[in-house]
């Protein structure tokens, strides 16, 4: 991610209760025009080492809980919603894949959290910045296309 630094500041920067895993997305979101992505400036790196492996229970919590704090944040009523289904959706798939207990508790935590963050949230932004964030979104279908294209699917 690429901003200059007099219009991250401009913006608060990150927001600070979304530690790992979706701060980018809660910038931008936030952020006035367009997000582009540049096919030729992705770059991959090495996973693992701020929050362990694909599947800890650090990056599990984390990740079940920003993203009900993000949608609580950022989406109007139908669409947080849809991302709260999708969210569970998404950790039961995990949960499928993992098999582990302490998985289960990570993103049982995540959820407790992230649900008890919601109120606060959706306090957070106005009704029309919800609207506003919400139309920068792509339906999963073209996420996924773009994904192919750069080579990641």
């Amino acid at each position: 991610m690429m901003v200059r630094h007099a219009e991250f500041l401009a913006l608060g920067g990150f927001y600070e209760p979304i530690f790992m895993y979706g701060e980018e997305t809660d910038y931008c979101l936030r952020a006035d025009g367009r997000i582009v992505l540049h096919p030729a400036s992705a770059i991959r790196h090495e996973h693992g080492h701020a929050a362990g492996p694909a599947r800890s229970t650090t990056r599990l919590y984390w990740g079940s809980r920003n993203r009900l704090v993000n949608a609580a944040r950022h989406l109007p009523g139908p669409a947080l919603a849809k991302a709260v289904v999708t969210s569970a959706c998404f950790d039961a798939l995990t949960l499928a894949q993992v098999r582990s207990l302490e998985a289960g508790r990570a993103i049982a935590a995540g959820w407790r959290d992230g649900i008890r963050s919601m109120r606060h949230e959706r306090s957070a932004r106005r009704p029309e910045e919800r609207r506003k964030s919400a139309g920068q979104l792509v339906s999963i279908r073209d996420a996924l296309a773009q994904q192919r294209r750069l080579g990641r699917l």
